[in-house]
């Protein structure tokens, strides 16, 4: 449900989701105004030996979603930039420094 109240790129469907509840009738001026990563942890259900792995993978894949969802505020340098990094967390690091 914070997904669809705070994502940008979500905004059009505003109105149907929220529109009959108390939200709707008075949002809050972060309505639809961040970019959102979205993780899922319950599909991870490997074995400890394989979890990081598919841990960074999955992350990598939503991060680079979130990243070309959000066009305007990352253009293709800043968004190799940003995926060139080593780490997951060097590229969390380098989205955070851009967006702030």
């Amino acid at each position: 449900m914070q997904d669809n109240y705070y994502d940008r790129n979500k905004a059009d469907a505003f109105e149907t989701l929220f529109g009959s509840t108390d939200i709707g009738r008075n949002p809050t001026p972060n309505r639809n105004r961040h970019v959102v990563l979205r993780f899922n942890f319950s599909a991870f259900n490997n074995t400890l030996e394989t979890l990081e792995e598919r841990f960074e993978r999955y992350c990598h894949i939503q991060l680079s979603g979130t990243l070309k969802c959000n066009p305007d505020m990352f253009p293709d340098d800043k968004k190799q930039q940003i995926l060139d990094q080593p780490a997951l967390s060097d590229k969390l690091n380098e989205l955070f420094l851009h967006v702030s």
